[in-house]
């Protein structure tokens, strides 16, 4: 997230809400406000997929259709402009 938002990593405060299997779910916050993130683990390191706060395109999710529905209920699709529940 630091490196991906080019913010100092002593400035941010991380947390872990949940983890299924290597799927994870978590919190940021820092000095310019806060948001969630979503995150898998890939050959032993975890990989961010999503971060931010708001709403959570499927598009995402795309390369990642195993992701537990237990960490991201519902998503939103562009194309049918609509919530999907997954």
């Amino acid at each position: 997230i630091a490196l991906k938002h080019s913010s100092d990593e002593n400035a941010l405060t991380i947390t872990l809400s949940k983890i299924e299997g290597n799927y994870a779910q978590g919190g940021v916050s820092g000095e310019g406000g806060g948001g969630m993130w979503l995150a898998k683990k890939e050959e032993g390191v975890w990989r961010l997929i999503w971060d931010g706060n708001g709403t959570i395109e499927c598009s995402n999710f795309s390369l990642y259709p195993n992701f537990p529905t237990s960490l991201l209920p519902e998503c939103y699709d562009s194309a049918k402009q609509e919530v999907i529940k997954r």
